[in-house]
């Protein structure tokens, strides 16, 4: 079993590998290839030690270890960006596609969730490209379909839907009862 932690700064290499990797295989014909081919491992464990050196005030990262290797993460805090209506954000989380479907996600998501509560943030808000098939890890567990909005990459506009669970303690049961 992984085991669920807060993030360290010396995890900025592995947190970097999942993002890139999970990135290829999670969007792999929905994202077009050259800019899957462009991530960079260097790039993005420079964007996490930047992280790491100053962090966004009241941002929440977790990652999920197994042999001593990080397999995935997951990141969180107040809403961004100004949706209105949501407290909480799920901004990101990245699993290796070899280690999904095996709880990790449940469980770095109830880590998230946890924390959000103790910092009485009541609903959940995430963007979720609209052709990403993991959303529906999401919608299995009760999010709803919210907002709609699109962003652009080089060469490429993506449609992304925004889900909220309105209930954070209904979250939690779920997550608890999924996880027995």
């Amino acid at each position: 079993m992984a085991l669920i932690r807060h993030a360290r700064k010396e995890d900025s290499a592995g947190i970097a590998r999942v993002h890139v990797d999970s990135w290829r295989t999670t969007y792999d014909g929905i994202i077009k290839q050259p800019f899957l081919k462009s991530l960079s491992y260097e790039e993005k464990e420079k964007r996490w030690q930047d992280y790491f050196s100053q962090p966004p005030e009241n941002t929440v990262l977790y990652v999920a270890e197994k042999d001593d290797q990080i397999v995935g993460f997951i990141s969180g805090g107040p809403v961004r960006d100004g949706v209105e209506g949501a407290a909480g954000e799920l901004y990101a989380v990245y699993i290796l596609e070899e280690y999904q479907r095996r709880g990790i996600g449940q469980r770095l998501l109830a880590a998230l969730v946890q924390e959000l509560k103790a910092r009485k943030l009541n609903n959940l808000f995430v963007w979720v490209l609209k052709d990403n098939p993991s959303a529906s890890f999401y919608r299995k567990l009760g999010a709803k379909e919210w907002k709609e909005a699109s962003f652009e990459l080089p060469g490429q506009s993506l449609a992304e839907i925004g889900l909220l669970w309105d209930d954070l303690e209904v979250l939690k049961e779920k997550l608890a009862l999924s996880l027995k």
